[in-house]
């Protein structure tokens, strides 16, 4: 840390050039100077704010902005950004003087810590170094807290909802909760949502909830928190943990150090002693450092499901799924909803497809069948050079009637590459549908090629199933295919034969 009793700055007349920026949601680009102090945005907020940003090499390498405190008040700021730039983070008080820097450090974090700001503080992000594929893009989180004396976390609790309620401390209390378990037997597919809790310095060091489940069921549970809190304008560091065990109360998996934390029953085979969970998940939430409040979220899914969904007899996605000179298009064929590749297994990235129209003016469309989850958004990116051929593409449920993405009815722009996301509502078989457009007036046959990724907002942008297909080859053989399988999956298949008669 640098303090300065005095701060003399050069500032030169740099303007942003980066183009459509909307740096912290001012629809444009945060100012580069701190000649016109009054000028410069001041954000208005309670709590926390958090936002993007973006810094442009050569051109606009540096942002201000400023945030109005009550005389009791103290800001934390944390600034993070592309592993390979090196952004600094500094903040000065109403007349400009420097009160933190901080630098070399990813994330960066300042807080005015007891400092006199004289009611305005004004954050400067600096770009000291980009890296050769930057993007310039950062995130800035920005905390309120009061300068006077600590709660230390004791406020009242109103954990997952539930007023003036704090979640068991202990497995004791956990079993004589009448909150818990939660019955999901028969619930799967299901998505939580994002709930909230607390954890405090008067001996709430610990949360439990328990969930019963069917035995086939896997489960995944995740927090994330603030990196600090202040205690007494003290800036502590927050550190919490996560673990699920099985009914009889063998750990299954464990996340520390991360945020988020994110466990699974999947990952069941890593650790010593782990087993599947019996039918009863146990969740515990540790704080091992810090106070203060933390998302929740959680997921349950059938590992008996099926991943291919009733509708296509299509091929899996294969790996690696790249095409060559001697696969020009490594899914073919899925030209349409009876042949669609099977992508309900996430994240799927495939190069090298392509999609035409013929001569005769008969498109060649890819299908791509996804099982869709409630709640689960998913993103869809196309990349292709847009001055040999526009390519388009359309979602679909099974029946062939169109879905409109999220923010747009199809993916149809007149540019290069194409991307959409869509929020599933229900639990469904979608069709993803890839095609080309026009031919731009040229005539007889005309193709392009593209690369195709699709993937999830789930931990790791992922989707899951687990799939047993069984195939009569002949009166006497049969072929039982698993798909979708992981490490500590298991799986059982009775056989019988028998003869009639006759």
């Amino acid at each position: 840390m640098m303090v300065l009793t005095s701060l003399s700055l050069a500032i030169t007349t740099v303007s942003a050039v980066g183009s459509n920026q909307n740096d912290m949601g001012t629809s444009g680009d945060l100012p580069d100077q701190l000649t016109s102090p009054t000028t410069i945005p001041n954000l208005i907020f309670t709590n926390s704010i958090s936002g993007t940003g973006e810094l442009v090499s050569s051109t606009d390498t540096t942002d201000y902005l400023r945030v109005s405190l009550g005389s009791n008040e103290g800001i934390a700021v944390e600034l993070s950004f592309d592993s390979a730039d090196d952004f600094d983070l500094i903040l000065y008080d109403s007349a400009l003087y420097m009160i933190y820097e901080s630098w070399m450090n990813n994330p960066e974090t300042a807080t005015t810590n007891g400092s006199s700001t004289g009611g305005m503080v004004y954050i400067g992000i600096y770009a000291n170094s980009f890296g050769p594929t930057s993007t310039g893009t950062y995130n800035l989180t920005i905390w309120k807290f009061n300068t006077g004396s600590s709660t230390n976390g004791t406020t009242t609790q109103n954990d997952i909802g539930i007023t003036n309620y704090d979640l068991p401390d202990s497995t004791t209390l956990l079993q004589a909760d009448p909150y818990w378990p939660v019955n999901f037997v028969g619930a799967a597919p299901l998505y939580s949502g994002v709930d909230n809790a607390e954890l405090d310095l008067n001996g709430d060091n610990e949360d439990w909830l328990s969930f019963t489940l069917d035995v086939n069921d896997g489960f995944a549970f995740e927090i994330s928190y603030s990196s600090f809190s202040f205690n007494n304008s003290s800036m502590v560091t927050n550190d919490f943990e996560l673990a699920i065990y099985d009914s009889s109360m063998n750990m299954i998996d464990a996340s520390a150090g991360n945020n988020p934390e994110y466990v699974t029953t999947n990952n069941s085979a890593t650790i010593p002693g782990g087993s599947v969970h019996g039918g009863t998940i146990y969740v515990q939430i540790n704080r091992y450092s810090g106070f203060g409040t933390y998302d929740l979220e959680f997921w349950v899914w059938s590992t008996t499901s099926t991943g291919g969904g009733p509708g296509s007899n299509g091929t899996a996605i294969p790996s690696p799924c790249v095409s060559n000179n001697a696969v020009p298009d490594i899914l073919e064929p899925n030209d349409d909803a009876a042949t669609a590749t099977l992508a309900s297994i996430l994240p799927i990235y495939c190069t090298g497809l392509s999609v035409d129209i013929d001569a005769a003016g008969n498109a060649n469309e890819d299908y791509y069948e996804i099982e869709m989850i409630t709640g689960v958004t998913y993103y869809f990116n196309l990349t292709f050079s847009h001055a040999n051929g526009d390519i388009d593409a359309r979602l679909e449920d099974s029946s062939g009637s169109s879905l409109s993405f999220n923010n747009f009815a199809s993916m149809s722009s007149s540019s290069d590459n194409e991307a959409a996301e869509y929020t599933a509502t229900s639990n469904f078989t979608a069709l993803f549908v890839a095609y080309h457009y026009s031919s731009f007036g040229s005539t007889g046959a005309i193709s392009n090629n593209y690369d195709v990724e699709i993937s999830t907002d789930n931990p790791g942008g992922g989707q899951t199933f687990q799939e047993i297909d069984v195939v009569m080859n002949n009166l006497t053989n049969i072929t039982l295919e698993m798909s979708g399988l992981i490490i500590g999956d298991s799986y059982s298949y009775e056989y019988v034969q028998f003869f009639e008669n006759g």
